[in-house]
């Protein structure tokens, strides 16, 4: 059973009723998520909104010498979501997910918002990819693994209608925080080979995706070494992205 935090289900009254809906449509197209059981958007049977799926097998850990079958595993599941699975009547519950958060009253300029804003505002939102589904939070805490093998992927609770590199940037930034930017770099070459996409606007959504911790990465509860090592992380993707833009 899940129950959603506040934030979730104000922003979304019906988070868990298209949560559901979603992995059923995912399912039907046989893709590993977690089966959709049942759902409560009352808070009637606990006072929050909940979503109850099957339970899977696996552990978001993986060895490090499987870590880049993993990536390239990850590569293959977005590309089937972003490809194959068709946007039809049964999809329009999603969201629509192109627009930059507004400018807050004190930029994370410590994670170099200030910056990331000025180059997106006048690029924003950049030539689209035919919109697809998107999971819109792609990263190692939402992937289990048994074994080598993926799974699934869960927690679907951001998910929308975007361009599938939104996908793509989230899952740069997170890998790279997590494992470094070797494997960062499988990744996106894995996605890229056997993409239709046109990956001209990566730079954009890397920069949008950079957005993400940006006045939050304190509050995560991460190790000193382990936060210095995010913040350093962040600061070499946001240089790379940004050197497109001198």
């Amino acid at each position: 059973m899940r129950q959603y935090g506040r934030i979730d289900s104000t922003r979304n009254p019906h988070v868990a009723r298209d949560e559901f809906r979603l992995l059923e449509l995912l399912r039907t197209a046989g893709l590993a998520v977690p089966e959709p059981m049942a759902f409560d958007d009352t808070a009637s049977v606990v006072p929050a909104h909940i979503l109850v799926t099957g339970f899977v097998q696996g552990t978001t850990e993986i060895k490090r010498p499987d870590v880049p079958r993993a990536v390239a595993d990850l590569a293959a599941f977005l590309l089937e979501v972003h490809q194959r699975v068709q946007r039809t009547t049964a999809t329009t519950f999603l969201p629509r997910k192109v627009n930059l958060s507004e400018w807050p009253g004190t930029p994370d300029d410590t994670l170099s918002e200030s910056m990331i804003r000025r180059v997106l505002d006048p690029h924003w939102p950049p030539p689209l990819n035919d919109p697809c589904i998107v999971h819109g939070d792609v990263g190692p805490g939402n992937l289990l693994w048994r074994g080598n093998q993926l799974a699934a992927v869960i927690d679907w609770e951001d998910a929308g209608i975007s361009d599938p590199l939104l996908d793509v940037g989230n899952a740069r930034l997170e890998l790279l925080f997590a494992f470094g930017s070797e494997v960062m770099d499988i990744f996106t070459e894995a996605y890229r080979v056997r993409s239709e996409r046109d990956f001209s606007a990566l730079p954009l959504w890397d920069l949008y995706a950079a957005l993400r911790p940006a006045g939050r990465l304190h509050t995560w509860g991460l190790q000193p070494e382990a936060e210095q090592r995010m913040r350093t992380r962040h600061r070499s993707f946001v240089e790379q992205a940004h050197a497109h833009f001198h």
